[in-house]
Formats: C-alpha cells, sequence, structure tokens
C-alpha cells in the first residue's frame, strides 16, 4: 500500500556553505528534498521490503538515494551533487538535524521535550521554552525517535517504551513512548565536549583555594572518596578533578555505564558496562554489568579504582575492593546530603548480599568510606559549588573514641559523620567547620 507524503514540516537547512556559498543558495529546493524523502523513506518500511535499520546504514541510504535522485528529475539534484547533499539528508532522517542548533551550541546542557508542541533547553543553568517545535505532532516525534534509534538496532515500542543510550558525542539520552508516558518525550544531557582543565576547574569557584589543597590531601593520603549531589551538580567533574590529583605513577581504573569521565592522568584506563542488545545486535551478546567489571578490576592490579557513578548492586561489590587492599577509590552518588549519601549507600548494597545483618553493613561502609563531598547547582545559575564535606567515622577507625562525641550519630555505635566544611548561604561561600580526626593508620596533611 503507498502512503501518501507527510503534512510539509518547515526544515531548517544545514548552516554551512560549500565551494564558498550557503548551502540553501545551492540547494533552494531542501524544503522538497526533505518531504520527498519523507514520503519516499516511509512508503519503502511500510511495504515491509526494508527494514529501517537498513536505511539507516550510510552506506545503504547513498544507494536508496542516488536511486531515487536518478529517478525523479524534479529533485533537481545532479550527479555530481550527490556527494554534497546526501549526508546532510541522511542526517535529517536517521541523524540529530532537527535539533543540531541546540547541540551545536556550547552553553546548552540539556534538551527536554515532554510533548511535541513545546520543549525545555537549559542554557548557562536557566531554562528556555522552545514552541513551535520541529516536529508537526506526536506521531513525528515517534518516527524521529526510531530513526535515531535505529542506528544501533534498536527500536522503541508498547513493549519496549524505555530506551536509553548515548549520541556520537557521549550525550546521554532517554526516549520513552506509550504506555509509560501520554506522548513520546526524550531527555538529552549534553556532553561536554572540551577536555577537562585542572587549572579552569580551580578557578572556577566550585570550592576556595584551601578546600582544593585539602582536597588533595584526602587524596594523596588514599581516602575512599564519594562526590554526592544530584544530576547536573558537578560530581563527575569533581571526579575529574580528584583523578588528576593522583600521583602519575599509580594505575588507575575507570568504571562507568555511560562514559563521560575525562580524568588527565598518563594510567587512567576506562571501561564500560554493555547492555544487552546495545550493540546493534538481536541481543545474543552477554550483558556485562557495572558489577561485573568492578569485580573484574581485582584481577587486573588496580591502585585506584573510580566508579563513575554508584546505582545498583555494584556498591556492593565496591565497598569490598575498597576494604581490600584497594583503597583510594571514588565515586559518584546522587543524594541530598553526606549523610542522605551514607543511607543510600547502605540501600544499594543490601540487595547484593541479603543475609547480610544490617549492622555488619553499615560496619563496612563505616569503616570504608572515608570523606563524602556534596555539590550543588546554585539555583539559577551554571555555577556548581561544594556545598558540604563530611568525615565518615567508626570507632574502629578513630585512635580516641571521646572525639566522636562532637559528631553527628547516624547509627548507634556504629557511623557518624563529621562536618568539614559547610556552604554558608549569607557569605555565599564555603567554610571550614571543622578538622579531620585522624584515624588509626591515616593521617589527613593540612
Amino acid at each position: 500500500m503507498e502512503l501518501a507524503p507527510q503534512p510539509a514540516r518547515r526544515r531548517t537547512p544545514p548552516q554551512i556553505a560549500i565551494g564558498g556559498r550557503p548551502f540553501i543558495e545551492m540547494y533552494p529546493q531542501w524544503q522538497a528534498i526533505c518531504d520527498y524523502f519523507q514520503w519516499a523513506i516511509d512508503q519503502e518500511v511500510s511495504s515491509g521490503s526494508t527494514p529501517l535499520a537498513y536505511l539507516a546504514d550510510q552506506n545503504r541510504f547513498l544507494n536508496f538515494f542516488t536511486d531515487h535522485v536518478h529517478r525523479n528529475q524534479d529533485l533537481h539534484i545532479r550527479p555530481e551533487q550527490i556527494a554534497d547533499i546526501v549526508e546532510h539528508v541522511h542526517d535529517e532522517f536517521f541523524g540529530l538535524g532537527l535539533i543540531a542548533p541546540w547541540l551545536e551550541d556550547p552553553l546548552v546542557e540539556d534538551i527536554i521535550l515532554d510533548s511535541w508542541q513545546a520543549m525545555d533547553i537549559s542554557r548557562s543553568g536557566k531554562k528556555e521554552r522552545i514552541s513551535p517545535t520541529p516536529w508537526k505532532d506526536d506521531a513525528d516525534v515517534f518516527r524521529w525517535m526510531q530513526r535515531i534509534l535505529a542506528k544501533d538496532g534498536r527500536q522503541l515500542s508498547e513493549h519496549n517504551p524505555v530506551e536509553n543510550g548515548q549520541l556520537a558525542d557521549g550525550s546521554r539520552l532517554i526516549f520513552l513512548c506509550q504506555p509509560v508516558v501520554k506522548t513520546c518525550s526524550f531527555a538529552i544531557r549534553k556532553h561536554r565536549s572540551e577536555r577537562f582543565q585542572r587549572n579552569s576547574y580551580e578557578s572556577s569557584g566550585v570550592a576556595p583555594p584551601e578546600f582544593l589543597r585539602e582536597a588533595e590531601g584526602w587524596v594523596l593520603s588514599r581516602q575512599n572518596l564519594i562526590a554526592s549531589g544530584a544530576t547536573g551538580s558537578g560530581k563527575t567533574t569533581l571526579l575529574n578533578y580528584l583523578g588528576s590529583l593522583v600521583p602519575q605513577d599509580e594505575r588507575i581504573l575507570v568504571v562507568e555505564d555511560t562514559p563521560e569521565l575525562q580524568i588527565p592522568h598518563p594510567r587512567a584506563h576506562s571501561m564500560a558496562a554493555i547492555v544487552r542488545g546495545a550493540r546493534g545486535g538481536r541481543g545474543e551478546e552477554r550483558a556485562i554489568t557495572m558489577q561485573d567489571l568492578v569485580r573484574h578490576t581485582l584481577r587486573m592490579k588496580p591502585d585506584r579504582i573510580v566508579l563513575g557513578e554508584v546505582r545498583g548492586a555494584e556498591a556492593f561489590d565496591l565497598l569490598n575492593a575498597m576494604n581490600t587492599g584497594h583503597d583510594g577509590g571514588m565515586s559518584t552518588l546522587h543524594s541530598n546530603s553526606p549523610a542522605d549519601a551514607i543511607l543510600r549507600l547502605e540501600s544499594l548494597a543490601a540487595p547484593a548480599n541479603p543475609n547480610m545483618p544490617t549492622w555488619a553493613l553499615q560496619d563496612l561502609i563505616g569503616v570504608t568510606v572515608g570523606i563524602v563531598i556534596q555539590l550543588k547547582q546554585l539555583p539559577g545559575s551554571s555555577r556548581r559549588v561544594v556545598v558540604e564535606a563530611s568525615q565518615v567515622l567508626h570507632p574502629a577507625k578513630v585512635e580516641d573514641r571521646t572525639q566522636l562525641d562532637h559528631c553527628l550519630e547516624l547509627r548507634e555505635d556504629r557511623i557518624y559523620m563529621r562536618t568539614l566544611w559547610l556552604w554558608d548561604n549569607k557569605q555565599e561561600r564555603l567554610v571550614r567547620k571543622a578538622s579531620p580526626l585522624p584515624l588509626a593508620g591515616q593521617y589527613f596533611q593540612d
């Protein structure tokens, strides 16, 4: 059955020049070309003869495109122009051409669509509403998401209504469709393209120089560090900084589910988890979880283990690794405060060993975690700052137990927190509240 052409939609031509001439000057028929191939692709797929994933392949699309150009003189594309334009047509339907203006804007941090009628972008920490959007209806959004996923051999459906992924530039995305949402939606968290620069970070105002010097002491004394905070609060960037402070002769193994860390260290080696079916196959390949990778690192002689984020059962393996000769580890965790971070770490680690008594798990956390650093993005600003840093104490670690009297008790005779630094709202800066207590066998640098 032949499909009728979809209603026309305004297509933004690529903002480039070819041979010194603007693209739209070379191809004023861009809108007509896109409308035609919208129809041609839908017709090809609906006929059942060609899977969408087949056309998503650039080389195969070139054959498809060339064939239609030769058969349709109304497109006004000469054979010698095919190489100039085919990549842009492919990107319009199987790439990110529709949202390219925001992806290419270095100030844009997030692109969020809750319905086809309006889109929110976060630019320099401030939200902006985009309306109308590049899509004409909900079905149009669904087709666009399907084409993006088709590159990896994946698709959305009522049986698979949520798909996570990563763009070629490292940006994270999540696509959703019915029945988990009323209308198709997505969220794209842009990856920072510029490489991490230690000097730039130190001068960014994330924390005073005194705190950064103390943090270097924590790294050199091999404290196990947790960076805590909400999404977009700067946890990953802080881990980049802390990793850069590790002595150059030490070997760092980085474990992530989505590669994001850019630790500027000559001996930092990254490993990424694999979701079943994420490589474009039919799902036959074995999934490799974060928990698997943490266990594998123990056989690879690391000096430091860094987890991009703790969000599941790998929390228990990380605690065991840090407590069995692999100290000086680091990770990030979503939580509202250092105290909440300890409680969440407990809740994440518990399912991995359900027969372990609660008090034993609390003991493991108390003797393993050294410092929790809390970060926050200031409201209405792109600035991320450290708002709290607390030392995690356990009676087994403290030489003089009477020093625990002034600490916040989270678990009686189990875990204590000592606030070292705290954000002062009146002064709008981080201030010192206490000095770290010396621990048995471990001494902090001033």
